[in-house]
């Protein structure tokens, strides 16, 4: 329902700026107003909903046994590549595209600002390059990973504390501790 309620939203306010400009100006400023409340709202809702789902998946975060990890006789670069990509697939898993759909709500509303020359708050931060940038860093780690001989990913895959989010710091404190 909250989808639906998501995907009506923004649809309401990609029509108000299609029909925006088709109204008589003093109505503008009232339809103006509107628009750009719907889309921060979106994109307000967006970010709590986000919040909420990280705080939920954050929970029961533990790290990965280091002598499970040191057993496949990993380099630490590549252990540190491995436990960042299988980290972020958990997260992204755990995360359902919450924090993809923050990112469109805020574009959204950083367009809708732009188009009425009104101030897009914070949902610049959210906005636009930070997608990409994220994006461009986690494909360059999973290339990385993919590199890693597929037995050794099948195992890795197969622990089971890598299948939801995991403490990746205290794990790779452990794993130096170790060596």
């Amino acid at each position: 329902m909250a989808a639906t309620f998501g995907r009506l939203t923004i649809i309401l306010t990609l029509w108000l700026v299609a029909v925006g400009p088709l109204c008589a100006s003093e109505d503008m400023s009232g339809l103006s107003r509107d628009a750009v409340e719907i889309s921060y709202s979106a994109f307000d809702r967006s970010k709590s909903e986000l919040e909420a789902v990280i705080e939920r998946c954050d929970k029961n975060r533990e790290p990965v046994s280091s002598t499970v990890l040191s057993s496949l006789g990993l380099s630490q670069q590549q252990l540190k590549t491995a436990l960042f990509v299988l980290n972020s697939r958990a997260e992204a898993g755990c995360e359902g595209g919450a924090r993809e759909k923050l990112f469109f709500t805020a574009s959204a509303h950083v367009a809708v600002a732009g188009h009425y020359r009104i101030d897009a708050k914070d949902a610049v931060d959210y906005a636009g390059d930070l997608l990409f940038v994220r994006q461009w860093q986690r494909m360059e780690y999973e290339a990385a990973y993919l590199r890693l001989d597929a037995r050794i990913r099948e195992k890795l895959e197969a622990i089971d504390a890598m299948k939801v989010p995991f403490d990746i710091f205290r794990t790779l404190d452990a794993l130096a501790e170790e060596k």
